[in-house]
């Protein structure tokens, strides 16, 4: 049987509502929190209470960011609080995120895609003693495209339905997301 991964709802899937929902309906490998973001350069306070509440389950945060430099702010953050994976939301079709870049809005920028992959790749050499390896590993949700789905390389690990325009109009891609995963 597959895991099951519990995908985030932003403003619903917050730590009280992961909490009940592990104690009464148990079974869910992981649970994805809603993007934790920057606000006026800074983490959001309210994202980090939500990751140091009691978490009893696999829990993975989820980050939104527009470049290497938000990317490197939140990574900072979400590792000096001891998690060990961590998710980048390229997926978001959200107005006020995709209008700043952030989301889907980053696919249209390679180059900032490009310099956060180099950071990843930075950030996960292997540490001369494996004892001391504190790199976390990286998942990417992604759309397929920004307008369509043919608009990004398919290196999703969990594709978004279709493009963000119409938000949620399509129905997934995940014929795409197979192909290109079997290219790379």
């Amino acid at each position: 049987m597959f895991p099951i991964h519990f995908a985030p709802l932003q403003g619903f899937t917050e730590s009280a509502y992961r909490l009940a929902h592990s104690k009464f309906a148990p079974g869910i490998h992981t649970y994805y929190t809603p993007f934790l973001r920057l606000e006026k350069g800074e983490v959001r306070a309210k994202d980090l209470r939500d990751l140091q509440a009691e978490h009893p389950y696999h829990l993975v945060p989820q980050i939104i960011v527009r470049d290497v430099e938000e990317f490197n702010l939140l990574t900072k953050a979400v590792t000096e609080l001891g998690f060990k994976e961590i998710d980048i939301n390229m997926g978001c079709p959200y107005p006020m995120q995709t209008k700043s870049g952030r989301g889907s809005g980053i696919l249209s920028h390679p180059e900032k895609i490009r310099e956060i992959l180099d950071a990843i790749n930075q950030l996960s050499q292997p540490a001369a003693e494996p004892a001391t390896d504190k790199s976390p590993k990286f998942s990417i949700k992604m759309r397929l495209g920004l307008t369509s789905p043919r608009g990004m390389p398919a290196t999703a690990t969990a594709p978004e339905r279709g493009s963000p325009r119409p938000h949620y109009a399509s129905s997934a891609g995940w014929n795409p997301a197979v192909q290109g995963c079997t290219r790379l």
